[in-house]
């Protein structure tokens, strides 16, 4: 894929975010209504129960309506109105993915405010035969607020400091909690007659938090950066492995083409018959040689030339004649040294160069020669004696390589006049 792709795919995920972030304050809110609702069940209280004199009663239950007289005693003077959901005891409602409930109630008399309570159940703490033993958490509320609907946000609850101290709530469990609401409820902090209607308890919370809402991008965002990341991995590493292939491919073909050039090489160098140097590999040698020697010095020079050679392939054909080529190839070869050079000059001549030498042990070396193609027998089957004349020199310094052939060459001819079969050397 193409950096323009990956381009296009950052460039709407970026007008994505922008929208999210713009119309995230516009999103509707998630709502869920308490009461009135046929689940919910709707309770007075005042300290009656504990011995106190404080009235509470309703006057009209289906409108929520009711009335509290809350009166000094000898006990702690208590009045409310709460809610609870018809669940069994230890089960609630999750208020925790809700920001806080809107407040819609009136009321009438003189107290200039009302509490509001949330109780939550929590096995770490709470007993099941105590109901007191439920988390009590509170705010207070202004009854000036109520003229209308009235947002209250879970943020605005603290844990009341008596119910810690009477339970001995460690400092991890005093904290405000929402999983598990128990009941919601109102009650009068001032003393005197109070009329209270509530009309509707509804919760609210965000379509999406915007905590969540960053999650979401960020996981988007490192959801994209992670398929382009592996996708452009593994087109990096399919590229590898096509170039790692092409490597491979270009040095066989390298190879082969070292190997078919050194075969080239050698068949431009070698006479195909014998297997000895032709002319370009001994030129080649000799320019080499004279490279690494300067001044020319102790330089050997031989050519041979086989006695009466065309009457074997006048008397035994071509064929033999060309069989006592090969031999006559290999006898020299593995008579002389490996850094010598054994060529073909042509025809029925050879050339035997060598460096690093003196004119008497050339002259050995010629003899040696001589004496072992004398002594050697040609075509075992029908037997064949073959001499040959050798023609030696030494290079004189700084001389060129033909000139010092040519001196060799002209010893071969002397060796010729001399009745064949004998080494002539000429300096």
């Amino acid at each position: 894929m193409s950096s323009n792709y990956y381009n296009s795919v950052r460039f709407f995920a970026a007008i994505i975010t922008v929208m999210a972030l713009i119309s995230e304050p516009y999103l509707p809110k998630k709502t869920k209504t308490l009461h009135p609702h046929a689940y919910v069940d709707q309770t007075l209280y005042s300290d009656r129960d504990f011995g106190g004199v404080s009235e509470v009663r309703w006057l009209d239950k289906t409108a929520g309506k009711w009335f509290c007289n809350r009166i000094e005693s000898d006990v702690y003077p208590s009045c409310g109105y709460s809610i609870s959901f018809q669940l069994p005891r230890g089960e609630g409602l999750d208020f925790s993915a809700y920001n806080g409930f809107k407040l819609h109630a009136t009321y009438e008399g003189d107290a200039q405010r009302v509490r509001i309570f949330l109780r939550n159940f929590n096995p770490a703490y709470t007993s099941m035969e105590d109901t007191n033993s439920s988390k009590f958490m509170s705010m207070v509320l202004h009854t000036k607020d109520l003229d209308e609907a009235v947002l209250i946000n879970f943020d605005e609850f603290t844990v009341i400091d008596w119910w810690i101290s009477q339970y001995q709530i460690s400092r991890e469990h005093s904290a405000v909690e929402l999983n598990t609401i128990e009941a919601l409820g109102i009650d009068h902090l001032n003393l005197g007659p109070h009329t209270l209607t509530v009309h509707k308890i509804e919760l609210i919370g965000d379509f999406i938090k915007t905590v969540d809402l960053y999650l979401i991008i960020i996981m988007l965002w490192m959801a994209i950066l992670i398929y382009e990341g592996s996708t452009r991995l593994y087109q990096l590493r399919n590229k590898t492995r096509q170039k790692e292939r092409l490597i491979r491919e270009l040095k066989s073909n390298y190879k082969h083409l070292e190997e078919e050039k050194n075969l080239y090489e050698m068949k431009s160098t070698t006479d195909h018959l014998t297997g000895a140097q032709n002319r370009t590999g001994i030129q080649q040698f000799v320019d080499q040689l004279i490279a690494t020697t300067p001044r020319r010095t102790n330089i050997g020079l031989m050519i041979f030339d086989i006695d009466h050679f065309k009457r074997v392939n006048d008397r035994r054909g071509h064929d033999t004649g060309d069989r006592v080529l090969k031999s006559m190839a290999k006898l020299i070869s593995i008579n002389t040294r490996d850094s010598d050079l054994v060529g073909r000059w042509g025809g029925e001549e050879f050339l035997h160069i060598s460096s690093d030498i003196q004119k008497s042990n050339l002259m050995e070396l010629a003899e040696k020669l001589r004496n072992a193609v004398a002594f050697y027998t040609f075509e075992e089957n029908d037997p064949l004696t073959i001499t040959i004349s050798i023609g030696v020199t030494l290079f004189r310094k700084d001389e060129p390589f033909l000139k010092a052939l040519k001196r060799a060459d002209d010893a071969l001819y002397a060796a010729k006049n001399n009745g064949r079969n004998c080494c002539v050397f000429q300096d």
